[in-house]
């Protein structure tokens, strides 16, 4: 209430004072999904605010809530760093690209190990036009298309399965939630694969 009115908090009552009191238009005490809420309305500075989910059932309600957390987080992120990336999968199929050329330029078998790190990146477009209901394999090579014309900021529309520009479509993603998300996948996978292969090696002394 504090950050919402502007108030001051203090611990007597003999340190209120003009300088510690906020301002409101109005505050009400009203029935919210049947429970008291005090409602502050009219306040043009306030440093705070809440957002009300409604759901027909929990499993509603917990969806809408971990959406609405998703959005608040990718905000955050994009407060932090300032920049944005074309969303829709681009910059996972362009990392593709990179990192598959990476490949050609190797000659032991990590080339093997490259390639099903470029591949991994194409769940992504594959995973978001399956969800729009689409066929992922035939968005998968529109977008392919676009991509080896030079359009890198070509993404899978989530609401068609089409294939659109991204930039221009306004569909971005923060580009500290875009690292954030690639680095944390590969250490997982770094681990697996060093913890299989430790059990690998001791499977050995084992026989």
């Amino acid at each position: 209430m504090a950050d919402t009115t502007g108030a001051a908090v203090v611990s007597s009552s003999r340190l209120t004072g003009e300088a510690k009191l906020g301002s409101a238009e109005l505050i009400t005490e009203e029935i919210v999904s049947g429970e008291r809420r005090t409602v502050i309305r009219g306040v043009p500075d306030a440093d705070a605010g809440t957002v009300l989910l409604r759901g027909g059932s929990r499993s509603v309600l917990d969806e809408v809530h971990r959406s609405v957390e998703d959005a608040l987080g990718a905000l955050d992120a994009l407060f932090e760093t300032g920049n944005v990336v074309p969303g829709g999968g681009a910059v996972e199929l362009s990392l593709r690209q990179h990192v598959d050329g990476a490949a050609t330029h190797t000659s032991d078998r990590r080339q093997m190990a490259i390639r099903g790190f470029a591949d991994a990146f194409e769940r992504i477009p594959l995973v978001l036009a399956q969800n729009a209901g689409q066929s992922p394999v035939d968005a998968l090579t529109r977008l392919r298309e676009r991509h080896a014309r030079g359009d890198h900021a070509a993404g899978v529309d989530a609401f068609t399965g089409g294939v659109i520009d991204a930039r221009e479509a306004g569909v971005l993603d923060p580009l500290g939630v875009k690292r954030r998300a690639i680095d944390a996948a590969t250490d997982v996978v770094t681990s697996i694969l060093t913890i299989d292969g430790a059990v690998a090696v001791s499977g050995q002394f084992d026989d």
